[in-house]
């Protein structure tokens, strides 16, 4: 369920103890915040992404908005099929930014000399507005802002949401647009969220570790 603790404080989700539901609060809550920020255009880019689970999360976050629900869902109806993560596989990328760029795939053709498996870099046909990285090492760099080139143009993805785990537990990060950091946990803390400072400020050491948990997702938006 969603609730506003207060006009400034973004919106957090309040755990639900009969489901466990504190991994899906603190993604949901990174969610609504970007959502929020501009619903006409991210319940455009929410469909184009999923046409079923983001657009569904989009209209339940718009009969919030308006006063006339809750927002309250089920595990099962929003899965984990959100097609925009990149999962990684080995602790050797030195930042998200150098993962990206570094990102391939093994193809069926061979190298003639030492009989390994030709690997074909992979690039986007378009830019993502969405990108999240699953985080797996304990010493990658998390990046501020990640950049496409298109067309000429430089188009730009900033972290808007930070994913913990540990002790059976998730919390979040929350980044708004004017670079406020807010931390949640649905478990302790209910709808509230708390402010944490400005982001400009956080190192990357920093935001690996948050309250004794570690670091597992970082959420890039489109600008």
């Amino acid at each position: 369920m969603i609730i506003s603790s207060n006009e400034s404080s973004p919106s957090g989700l309040v755990w639900d103890g009969d489901n466990y539901s504190c991994a899906y609060d603190a993604l949901f809550t990174i969610l609504y915040e970007i959502w929020s920020t501009d619903t006409k255009t991210w319940k455009i880019r929410f469909k184009e992404i999923n046409q079923h689970h983001l657009k569904s999360l989009s209209a339940c976050f718009k009969k919030y908005m308006n006063g006339q629900a809750n927002c309250e869902y089920s595990e099962p109806s929003i899965d984990d099929s959100l097609e925009f993560v990149l999962h990684e596989k080995d602790d050797s990328q030195k930042s998200t930014s150098q993962w990206l760029g570094s990102l391939e795939h093994k193809t069926h053709e061979r190298c003639p000399q030492c009989l390994s498996a030709l690997m074909q870099p992979i690039s986007f046909k378009t830019i993502p507005s969405v990108l999240v990285f699953e985080i797996n090492s304990r010493n990658i760099k998390v990046s501020k802002t990640l950049k496409f080139e298109q067309e000429g143009e430089t188009v730009v993805l900033d972290v808007r949401g930070l994913i913990y785990h540990g002790d059976f537990q998730f919390t979040s990060h929350i980044i708004g647009t004017d670079g406020i950091v807010w931390y949640h946990d649905g478990v302790t803390a209910g709808s509230s969220c708390e402010i944490e400072g400005d982001f400009d400020k956080f190192s990357s050491k920093k935001l690996l570790k948050c309250k004794r948990k570690q670091l597992i997702l970082v959420v890039y938006v489109r600008v």
